[in-house]
């Protein structure tokens, strides 16, 4: 494969917008991108910081973008969608969120109280189960009942971590 058909060359034609994006079309270049490492063109570590400097430009740009995509896009009738090279846009709201503190509303006060004194009971909690090495027997204290508790499960996921020089 040429270097110009390499999947992640940014001088492909999709970015040339010179036609549509489809997820048919991001899967074959995906499906490209594991040919290369399966015939030996290249190694999933190469792969992998190609992946990351672009994911990491694409996400340094999109947000620069946002604001001035959101001004196109109120060029157009209210609920009409915008298509260009296969994608659609269709201007939303995202990331409503809610202040309930300064309501002033005693109950949510109140609920919000226990469960601020509830979640740091159970960190403490917590960090005394990952102490347990062994298993171990205790009362419990409102029940006077007589339990075993186990050190809880560790699970976890093999990864890697890339970093830039600065």
């Amino acid at each position: 494969m040429s270097e110009q058909q390499h999947p992640l060359d940014i001088r492909d034609q999709v970015m040339l917008g010179s036609y549509d994006i489809t997820k048919q079309l991001i899967q074959q270049h995906a499906d490209q991108l594991m040919e290369l490492i399966d015939n030996g063109h290249t190694d999933a570590i190469s792969i992998a910081i190609q992946a990351k400097y672009l994911t990491e430009v694409l996400e340094a740009t999109k947000e620069r973008i946002r604001e001035l995509v959101c001004d196109e896009l109120h060029k157009y009738a209210k609920g009409e969608e915008c298509t260009k090279h296969g994608a659609t846009f269709a201007l939303k709201e995202a990331g409503v969120s809610y202040d309930y503190s300064g309501c002033g509303d005693p109950t949510w006060n109140d609920f919000n109280d226990t469960l601020t004194f509830l979640k740091e009971k159970m960190k403490e909690r917590e960090k005394f189960l990952r102490s347990i090495k062994e298993p171990m027997t205790i009362v419990d204290q409102s029940t006077g009942e007589i339990i075993t508790i186990q050190a809880p499960i560790k699970r976890s996921t093999s990864t890697y971590a890339i970093t830039w020089k600065k």
